[in-house]
């Protein structure tokens, strides 16, 4: 985690890196990579990327989500 702003009532998996972020109340899976990202009441599942996204996102493994 660097930069980053985190929680409450977050939950972030085993190897995942969060950089320049804010997240609340969300769940981020193992070995997913979060960059630049807002994310509030989100699910992000495991080894998914999303970069620069501002919204409540719900998306599963291995997706990928750049705005």
């Amino acid at each position: 985690i660097e930069n980053s702003v985190i929680g409450p009532y977050c939950t972030i998996g085993d190897n995942t890196r969060i950089k320049n972020s804010v997240m609340a109340m969300s769940i981020i899976g193992e070995n997913s990579v979060a960059s630049g990202a807002t994310l509030y009441d989100s699910m992000v599942g495991n080894h998914a990327l999303v970069e620069y996204a501002a919204k409540n996102l719900d998306i599963g493994d291995y997706s990928r989500i750049r705005e």
